[in-house]
């Protein structure tokens, strides 16, 4: 008995573990160096210059088909905590937003700017609303 209510511990304090400030920043950084490579590559070499139909499927075919080292962490957190995805295109861009439940954070990026345009360390922002707003905020 007392070996299961350690595990049991042990199991619900793995189900939410909120990540490190130097973590979110590296996070951070990949995410939008990786956008804005994609951008363009995705838009001159597979959508015909036009963003307007991106979906996940793509962008994250994409990502891991043409992935930098540099942005080993963004790669390296999507695979561990499978976030939930919003994706919104336009002709010349696209914004994107990710929300990992388990790491308490969401952030959402506008691939028309050069940095992150929204971060959520509580983890707690509806991504569907926020890349509508970010979307139409041009």
């Amino acid at each position: 008995m007392k070996y299961l209510l350690i595990l049991i511990v042990i199991s619900c304090t793995s189900l939410s573990h909120k990540i490190s400030e130097q973590d979110i920043t590296e996070i951070r950084t990949d995410m939008a160096a990786a956008n804005k490579r994609l951008r363009g590559y995705l838009s001159r070499k597979v959508m015909n210059n036009d963003l307007t139909n991106i979906s996940m499927t793509i962008y994250l075919q994409e990502l891991n088909k043409n992935l930098d080292p540099s942005e080993k962490e963004y790669m390296d957190f999507i695979k561990k905590y499978s976030p939930d995805w919003a994706i919104l295109g336009r002709k010349a861009h696209f914004s994107i937003c990710f929300h990992a439940k388990a790491a308490k954070l969401a952030m959402c990026d506008k691939t028309e700017t050069n940095e992150i345009d929204f971060v959520d360390t509580e983890g707690t922002t509806n991504i569907q609303e926020k890349i509508h707003e970010l979307t139409n905020s041009i």
